[in-house]
């Protein structure tokens, strides 16, 4: 028995019908893509340790992605995003109940978001009783998550809370944002949505980027200004 294939048919059998396609990206992917935006369920398979990750479920905005699409275009920029057809497949948001690098035991502890990384699914019975649990979730917890702050004033409540706690948008462990670029998905969220905290937001990360530590990447944020003086609200919280 191969572990990746049997998850993976396992899971195409039950998510193709909710709307989802198994797809080449990342290797063991599942997308499923509708007018606004395109949810990415991704696992990996780690044959050193035989475990299973949950990497990633998230969700690419396309009102937010659309708006970064020049900044991933040009030279030099780290991380440039995967296309689908002519489309980035950046991820805007990620589902904060997956906690990360954190390992469960199959038998020992509950299925649960609480661990992303699953040892001990050496059977049959183990990998389908994890794959029904995980479409379980994705349908009843995961997507409603998602959805919920897929609409940009929920969004940016989420993103004010986390600053309220001192936790950075795109905190790795604790932070709704993709880490690599919530800097800018970030203001172009808070100009999107009217907030009249924007100008604090926007000088904040100004100073950050004119110091000497961002040099190299500060040409990024000079196309991030020009697009944000583009953009007009789309929404008044």
């Amino acid at each position: 028995m191969k572990k990746k294939n049997f998850v993976l048919d396992c899971l195409e059998a039950s998510l193709s019908p909710l709307g989802y396609q198994r797809s080449s990206f990342w290797g063991g992917s599942f997308l499923k893509e509708n007018e606004r935006h395109i949810d990415i369920l991704h696992l990996l398979f780690h044959n050193r340790t035989d475990a299973i990750e949950i990497n990633r479920h998230s969700r690419s905005i396309k009102e937010v992605v659309d708006l970064l699409a020049p900044i991933y275009s040009m030279d030099g920029y780290k991380y440039p995003p995967k296309r689908k057809k002519k489309y980035f497949m950046d991820f805007t948001i990620r589902d904060c109940n997956l906690i990360e690098n954190v390992a469960g035991d199959y038998g020992k502890t509950p299925f649960s978001m609480n661990y992303n990384l699953w040892f001990g699914l050496d059977t049959e019975k183990a990998l389908s009783e994890f794959c029904d649990w995980l479409t379980t979730y994705l349908m009843e917890n995961g997507v409603p998550f998602l959805d919920r702050y897929s609409y940009l004033p929920n969004l940016l409540a989420y993103m004010d809370d986390l600053e309220s706690n001192h936790i950075f948008w795109g905190d790795p462990c604790r932070g709704i944002l993709n880490s690599s670029e919530s800097m800018f998905s970030g203001l172009i969220i808070s100009k999107l949505c009217n907030d009249n905290d924007y100008n604090r937001k926007f000088k904040h990360w100004e100073a950050i980027y004119m110091g000497d530590n961002y040099e190299k990447e500060r040409i990024y944020f000079e196309k991030l200004k020009e697009i944000l003086e583009r953009v007009e609200p789309r929404y008044n919280v």
